[in-house]
């Protein structure tokens, strides 16, 4: 089997004690690549500050906030309802906040800090999370006032 080198000598960079040399001779060998979250590509904001998403889709949906300029504490008030669903809150790619796969059955929040340069905030919802259909949910996010 044959393999590039250029691209062996560029991972084994990342390879604590490996060199080109090395991964060359053991094809077989692991490479550990720092892990990132899998979101889809960037896109527009579908949402901003508090504005009200709902949904009754049984799709999961990945919903995007422009959060530019705000700095502070924001609220992330959610309501999966009845039938259990998850969200997952991410701020410029990493998660900072993750309801678990549950009904509501009422309206609950979660100040999540802002910090200062922050870009995006990130809500991945996963609905139906036990089984099922007929999902119904909505989130808004509470922006302080600038």
């Amino acid at each position: 089997m044959k393999i590039a080198i250029a691209p062996i000598l560029a991972l084994s960079a990342l390879v604590p004690g490996a060199s080109a040399a090395s991964a060359a001779d053991d094809e077989r060998r692991p490479i550990v690549v720092a892990q990132e979250y899998l979101l889809p590509a960037p896109g527009p904001p579908r949402a901003s500050c508090n504005s009200i998403v709902n949904a009754g889709a049984d799709v999961g949906q990945t919903v995007d906030i422009d959060v530019s300029g705000t700095t502070g504490t924001i609220e992330f008030q959610y309501d999966t309802e009845n039938q259990p669903d998850r969200m997952v809150v991410f701020l410029d790619r990493h998660p900072v906040y993750d309801t678990g796969c549950l009904g509501t059955r009422g309206l609950r929040s979660q100040n999540i800090p802002l910090p200062e340069g922050a870009l995006k905030l990130t809500v991945r919802i996963e609905p139906n999370c036990m089984g099922g259909s007929g999902t119904s949910w909505s989130f808004k996010l509470v922006c302080p006032t600038q």
